[in-house]
């Protein structure tokens, strides 16, 4: 599925790519999501695909292996698999003070992400 937005500085539209692997207590509080993600679009100025075409591989490569192994283990968590567009033109405003290394970060490398970030919550 698609989640199409209008960026609100800019008035671009954009759209985020989702796709879904229902666990079995998908839609329950009982579910504990695992989220893969990584942003696949470009701005002229950027390196274009040099600058997350990894990680848009390593998420499709996870998606293979992991829906290989459904038909093997009985997985109990639902898998979210998100693809970004626009993420050059602007961070959630909250970004920078729940995960203040991963912003100086991504500010020192021009906004361009070499690392993996693992976020969880405790419900």
């Amino acid at each position: 599925m698609t989640h199409t937005f209008i960026h609100e500085e800019s008035n671009e539209i954009g759209a985020n790519v989702i796709a879904v692997q229902k666990g079995p207590y998908f839609g329950t509080g009982n579910d504990k999501m695992l989220i893969l993600s990584a942003n696949y679009d470009t701005v002229e100025g950027s390196p274009g695909v040099d600058d997350n075409g990894s990680g848009v591989a390593a998420v499709l490569e996870a998606a293979r292996v992991l829906s290989t192994l459904d038909n093997l283990y009985s997985r109990q968590n639902t898998i979210v698999y998100v693809f970004f567009d626009m993420k050059h033109k602007a961070m959630p405003p909250e970004f920078e003070s729940f995960f203040p290394e991963a912003a100086q970060l991504l500010h020192e490398h021009s906004h361009m992400g070499d690392f993996i970030q693992i976020s969880s919550r405790n419900d």
